[in-house]
């Protein structure tokens, strides 16, 4: 529950019931203003000031209005290395941060960028009371934040309470007197508790009895493109060596390629996620501003091509490859043992290790793979991106080429140089396209958000990026 440490979806989404960032996505992919109200931004593109909102109140028991040095207090914490929180990475692009006065939070650069809004409304840069940070030395148990919900409870592995928040900035919201979030593994179990009414929402119900639910009558199946994709990690470096085939044949621009050309996306999509999603070859869906219409190679695999760039890359076939994944999670396993038969049609002579999640996690950030299966969330703005390829600026990057094609950083560099977003998004158009000849992180396919929720709850909505109770309520009149 502390935002400083927390990696996956969930962690965002519900924490972001409790604790907010300065910005967020809205359901149009758009960055909006959450507790920035708005942006004063220098001449020279370099000083950011970021006018807060008024009147924003911490949650009991250290209730009192946020100001800016509560985010400054925040920023410091995440980018200090004794934290150790794996959200550092999101203020390394800012030179400093600062509080003028009590509602103007000022960021300056070394250079422009643009997608500032993106990389303070990520996952991790929540502001947290400092009170309570002080008080108790990290959030992990009780997170004091600004959000529409305040902590009472949580029993691990049960339930985690929240109750609303009466003095919340918003007018009118939120509705709902009191959230209990359970985690029920057992499938069945959770269409009894949905169709039955113990349960209101289902944040992710069983793909393969959707139409149960939908037959139950008393249940909405909801489902949204969420941006969030499964996608796969090629390693085009030399080193290191462990955990590879001896030829390390990914360095090879047109192995990387045959590779995709021996995917079968439409074959994954069905398999890993049952159909319900959009098979891709670059990064942003088609609903977000980001979106480019780019696919050079086949969806439902070409294992002929395939082989024929592997001849032309020098290479006899089969050729030995690894694949890294993990049985610890059912689609990454899954996406896995799809990715190994469509090897074997085409040429490879696929390793697939399945690893315990630790052991893939290490291996994963040591670069120790051929190819890696591995998921994505959903991208809030291509300059944030870069993460994946600099290795100047971000700590282990999966595939750090800075050196070896920079005319990728000058496309990254001229999109963060202007706000139009009519340029940026021309730019990173270029990129994207780039980026897919390179084949050096391969999207495969887009998962729509999937929820299921009772009749009787009224105001509620599929949100791409997070659960959003904030507008939701239980309408009396619908209740059966």
């Amino acid at each position: 529950m502390d935002p400083a440490y927390g990696g996956l979806w969930v962690d965002y989404a519900v924490g972001s019931l409790m604790h907010q960032q300065l910005f967020e996505m809205n359901k149009e992919f758009e960055m909006v203003g959450l507790l920035a109200e708005s942006v004063d931004i220098s001449d020279d593109g370099l000083t950011w000031d970021i006018k807060l909102r008024e009147g924003v109140q911490f949650h009991p028991p250290n209730q009192r209005e946020m100001v800016a040095e509560d985010v400054v207090y925040n920023f410091d914490r995440i980018a200090n290395p004794d934290t150790g929180s794996p959200r550092r990475s999101q203020v390394s692009p800012f030179e400093s941060w600062s509080a003028q006065g009590d509602y103007t939070f000022r960021i300056t650069l070394p250079q422009r960028l643009a997608s500032i809004p993106a990389w303070n409304g990520f996952m991790g840069l929540s502001v947290l009371s400092p009170d309570a940070l002080e008080e108790r030395g990290d959030a992990s148990q009780h997170p004091v934040g600004t959000g529409p919900f305040t902590f009472e409870e949580w029993t691990p592995r049960e339930e985690l309470r929240m109750s609303a928040f009466e003095d919340y900035w918003a007018d009118d919201v939120p509705y709902v007197d009191e959230i209990v979030l359970r985690p029920i593994t057992e499938s069945s179990t959770r269409i009894t508790e949905i169709t039955t009414g113990n349960v209101h929402l289902d944040r992710n119900p069983p793909k393969e009895q959707l139409q149960q639910l939908r037959d139950a009558g008393k249940v909405t199946v909801d489902q949204q493109p969420s941006g969030g994709y499964r996608m796969l990690h090629l390693n085009p470096t030399e080193d290191p060596d462990g955990g590879r085939s001896p030829e390390k044949p990914t360095t090879s621009l047109e192995v990387r390629q045959a590779i995709q050309e021996a995917i079968d996306r439409e074959a994954m999509l069905e398999i890993v996620d049952s159909g319900i999603g959009t098979t891709t070859q670059t990064w942003f869906p088609e609903e977000s501003p980001w979106h480019v219409d780019y696919a050079p190679y086949s969806m439902a695999a070409d294992p002929e091509r395939a082989q024929q760039l592997i001849e032309e890359a020098g290479f006899s076939t089969p050729l030995p490859i690894t694949i890294l994944s993990s049985p610890d999670d059912g689609a990454i396993r899954a996406t896995g043992r799809v990715l190994r038969d469509n090897l074997l049609q085409a040429g490879f002579e696929p390793d697939l290790q399945e690893l315990e999640i630790g052991t893939w996690v290490s291996r994963l950030g040591n670069r120790e793979f051929d190819i890696a299966v591995d998921w994505s969330v959903t991208q809030l703005d291509p300059g944030m991106m870069q993460r994946n390829y600099n290795q100047e600026r971000f700590a282990r990057p999966l595939a750090p080429v800075r050196g070896m094609h920079d005319d990728l950083f000058d496309l990254w560099e001229q999109g963060e140089a202007t706000t139009d977003t009519a340029e940026r998004q021309s730019i990173y158009g270029d990129l994207q396209r780039r980026l897919t000849d390179l084949s050096l992180n391969l999207p495969l396919h887009f998962r729509n958000r999937v929820e299921a929720y009772r009749n009787s709850v009224s105001g509620y909505q599929t949100h791409p990026h997070m659960l959003n109770w904030r507008d939701a309520l239980e309408d009396a009149n619908l209740q059966e």
